[in-house]
């Protein structure tokens, strides 16, 4: 596949969560999987935070200017065009690099449902987790919530032998899993996920990544 965006460099807009995001990680939130995906092919890229209280300016005036949803994360390409939703610029992506997406419809279907359901997940995550300050709330996401997606992404994993979703070649919805699962601060995986999980964090680029984050 011929690559038509030009990539070098990019910029990924996001939220600065500051203390809305306390006790959870500092890379918490759909960017960092966008992050992780640029890191991990190689493409440079800036990583833009915009706190609450300056966001609704900025989008206000992207929105004036053509961009619709008024939502982040957005990807920024160097001809300055934005792309919107975080599903959606993974797909961008990896449609444009020719890679991470699988190699027929039928492949491409099951990222697109993983995707889809690391993104329920996720949405689980915000609304019975993230923004329930209540310690008994929290309790029962992780106890009663989390094990049912948790259990739902393992039984894809064993669809194939692993360690990723589409066997020895990654995906842009193991990107998802990984870092949802991060989010969530989860120790205890089954074993599919636990190798998935063990496996990403030593791909080169995302193990350099990991290390010079740790330092910061």
């Amino acid at each position: 596949m011929t690559v038509t965006t030009n990539f070098s460099p990019v910029k990924v807009h996001y939220f600065d969560f500051g203390d809305f995001a306390k006790s959870l990680p500092k890379d918490v939130g759909r960017g960092e999987n966008i992050r992780l995906f640029l890191e991990d092919a190689g493409i440079p890229h800036e990583y833009i935070l915009y706190p609450w209280s300056e966001w609704p300016v900025v989008r206000d005036e992207w929105i004036q200017n053509g961009y619709l949803t008024g939502t982040l994360p957005a990807l920024q390409t160097n001809d300055g065009k934005k792309y919107f939703h975080t599903v959606p610029i993974l797909c961008f992506l990896s449609k444009q690099l020719g890679k991470y997406y699988g190699k027929n419809v039928d492949e491409e279907y099951l990222v697109d449902v993983v995707a889809d359901t690391a993104n329920d997940f996720y949405d689980s995550f915000v609304h019975n987790y993230w923004l329930r300050r209540v310690s008994d709330n929290r309790e029962n996401h992780h106890k009663n919530e989390a094990p049912i997606h948790i259990d739902r992404l393992e039984r894809f994993y064993k669809i194939n032998e692993g360690p990723y979703l589409l066997g020895s070649e990654i995906s842009f919805a193991d990107f998802q899993v990984y870092h949802v699962i991060r989010d969530e601060q989860l120790t205890e995986l089954p074993p599919r996920l636990a190798t998935l999980i063990k496996t990403f964090e030593e791909r080169p680029n995302i193990k350099k990544y990991l290390e010079a984050k740790k330092n910061n």
